[in-house]
């Protein structure tokens, strides 16, 4: 099922929406889905990767057409679905967490290098 007819189709209230897709479209499709419902987004492309947890930022100008993945080097997933799983978990244990900031991680080089970006609101 895509998820443009989950979303038509659905009416369930989640607490937390977990998102690895690659797929940009999809990701503002969920964006559009979660309103109130705070989401994680978690991407990697070659060696460099990104989390957000998503409160009350708009993802759509981060919605791109046309774009051609860069491939994956796996070692970079696991560590980005770490963090995310990570932020999940805090999250619903009712720990502090940081919404609306975009976390860059970058292992391209032979350290890993960690930038932080406020989304706006």
């Amino acid at each position: 099922m895509r998820f443009s007819q989950f979303a038509k189709s659905n009416v369930t209230k989640f607490d937390l929406i977990l998102d690895a897709t690659d797929n940009l479209q999809t990701r503002g499709e969920i964006s559009r889905f979660a309103k109130s419902t705070p989401w994680i987004f978690a991407a990697v492309e070659e060696f460099h990767g990104q989390v957000c947890f998503i409160k009350e930022a708009n993802f759509e100008p981060f919605v791109k057409q046309n774009l051609t993945p860069g491939g994956i080097a796996a070692p970079i997933v696991m560590f980005i679905a770490a963090f995310e799983a990570n932020l999940a978990i805090r999250y619903l244990a009712g720990l502090e967490v940081v919404f609306d900031m975009l976390y860059y991680l970058d292992m391209h080089s032979e350290e890993l290098k960690v930038s932080k970006f406020k989304l706006p609101i």
